[in-house]
């Protein structure tokens, strides 16, 4: 099949390195995949998705062959284009009518590519301004579109009912999500929904663990961009409720953001910069290894909102003990004791998980082999695009020609 995903950024920046794996694999089978990003957050690809560059195609809203080929192709179905415009602005507010106006020359530019290209499917990740333009693309050039809901993208509405009516399917990756899209999804949803979550590479993996240095009773690794959703603030304050107990633990903080320097004067406040590593941005692969290798006994996710963190499953199939709090649909990988959920934003819930892990070794290692069972049977890639080809795939005979 040829495959279009309009992304957010990717491969630009870090932001929706969750797709990664899933892009591989449908490449991996034979399938051929075009990337469309709405933006460059920068200029420099995810280092796992450098092999997806020469596949990739950005233009501007505001480029020269944007402007051009969407005139051509507003002027060729302008009835088309007008049906879809009226779709996706009708009975919204302002700020999301202004933001589907200006995906309209992008859109329509990208309609064009795909009927060129003979695409068989389009598939937008996040249901705002990227489904937006797979949306007008789809209907204009009569490729069939679908599109990937997380969570902010659901409990930020953006023309929600008429993308449901127009796709050939809704993925959701989360039966949370799927709840939070009722109020605002209308009829449509039980046609057209489906729950597809993400996935990751799988492969049995030892839950073996290096000795920790002297004197350390646990090594915690956290991963994430340090913003403050993410929630490290609070697991520097357990850090140092614990160390007042006497309970050494040393934390890793894999990622950068704008809370770096407030986390690093917070760690140094606490008295816990000597148990707290920044590592910074961490490539994927050194990071997998690491786990690999058994430098860490538990992992941990502190968020405040959160839909599924791959990094949390990544973790898990390494047989990481793993701690994350009771947001978006963590609760749905975090089941029959595959790991403790905690509320957001509770220090002493924090402190006590991290404490259950350090004073009760069988009980780790009861979670870790929980946690990695719950994701071999359920967040396998393979599994997951098996599901996804079955959703893409073309029905029989169709022929696509584009509105007339």
């Amino acid at each position: 099949m040829k495959i279009i995903y309009v992304t957010a950024s990717l491969p630009y920046g870090n932001t929706e390195v969750f797709a990664i794996p899933e892009i591989g694999e449908l490449i991996r089978r034979g399938h051929e995949v075009h990337l469309v990003p709405m933006s460059r957050y920068t200029l420099t690809p995810h280092s796992d998705a450098e092999p997806f560059m020469p596949l990739t195609a950005y233009r501007s809203l505001t480029s020269g062959e944007v402007l051009r080929v969407g005139s051509a192709e507003l002027l060729r179905a302008p009835a088309a284009v007008g049906r879809v415009m009226t779709r996706l602005t009708a009975g919204e507010p302002r700020n999301i009518v202004k933001k589907n106006v200006a995906s309209l020359p992008r859109a329509l530019w990208l309609a064009r590519k795909a009927r060129a290209w003979g695409a068989d499917h389009i598939h937008a990740y996040w249901a705002s301004v990227a489904a937006t333009t797979a949306m007008i693309a789809g209907e204009v050039s009569g490729v069939p579109w679908s599109f990937t809901a997380h969570r902010w993208d659901i409990t930020q509405p953006n023309a929600f009912r008429a993308k449901l009516e127009s796709a050939r399917f809704a993925r959701f990756i989360s039966q949370d999500g799927l709840e939070l899209a009722r109020p605002v999804a209308g009829p449509q949803l039980g046609d057209k929904a489906t729950i597809i979550r993400m996935g990751v590479p799988l492969s049995p993996h030892g839950a073996a663990r290096t000795t920790p240095p002297a004197g350390v009773q646990l090594r915690l690794i956290c991963t994430g961009t340090l913003i403050p959703r993410k929630g490290q603030r609070f697991l520097l304050e357990a850090l140092s409720q614990l160390k007042a107990r006497g309970v050494h633990v040393e934390l890793s903080l894999a990622g950068e953001g704008e809370t770096r320097g407030a986390l690093t004067t917070q760690a140094q406040t606490l008295g816990v910069a000597d148990r707290v590593t920044f590592l910074g941005n961490v490539d994927h692969n050194e990071l997998l290894s690491s786990y690999a290798e058994g430098c860490y006994d538990a992992f941990i996710l502190p968020s405040l909102h959160e839909g599924i963190a791959v990094a949390l499953i990544e973790a898990m199939s390494y047989g990481l003990p793993a701690i994350a709090t009771d947001v978006g649909g963590t609760r749905e990988l975090l089941t029959a004791g595959a790991g403790q959920l905690i509320p957001a934003e509770d220090v002493g819930s924090i402190v006590d998980a991290i404490t259950t892990l350090v004073e009760n070794e069988p009980e780790r290692v009861r979670q870790g082999r929980a946690g990695q069972e719950r994701v071999m049977a359920e967040y396998d890639i393979k599994g997951i695009v098996d599901t996804l080809e079955q959703r893409f795939e073309p029905p029989a005979k169709t022929r696509r020609n584009g509105p007339r």
